[in-house]
């Protein structure tokens, strides 16, 4: 800071340079399969199960229509979930010109159509 400002002191340094560190980073994460996934075709769904899940995708439209994890219902009987790859622009992209850039992303999130849900099923 040139000059002292409310909780900053003259001097203060703000930024500094970035520095890249190089070299491969791998996270320790490990992934296990731990327990059965049922799938099955019911009622005019594809119904999901494992231990405490059940998930349902509407055969017809194609979308979940039903999400229960743990005994907590996370929808509306009568709702979809549909996949939004499209978020709401800020002020940054608009200065990069992102929602014109980006626009692809909202208009395949309004016309997205699933055509196969199981090959082997």
């Amino acid at each position: 800071m040139k000059e002292a400002e409310p909780l900053l002191p003259k001097g203060h340094i703000v930024a500094t340079e970035q520095l890249s560190l190089g070299g491969v980073f791998k996270p320790n994460t490990a992934i296990l399969a731990g327990g059965n996934i049922k799938a099955e075709r019911r009622d005019g769904n594809l119904v999901v199960e494992a231990k405490q899940l059940l998930i349902k995708f509407d055969l017809k439209s194609r979308w979940l229509s039903y999400y229960n994890y743990k005994g907590q219902d996370f929808n509306d009987e009568q709702a979809f979930f549909k996949a939004n790859f499209w978020r709401a622009p800020n002020d940054n992209d608009f200065g990069a010109n992102t929602p014109e850039k980006l626009k692809s992303w909202k208009q395949v999130t309004d016309a997205i159509e699933l055509e196969e849900i199981f090959r082997h099923m």
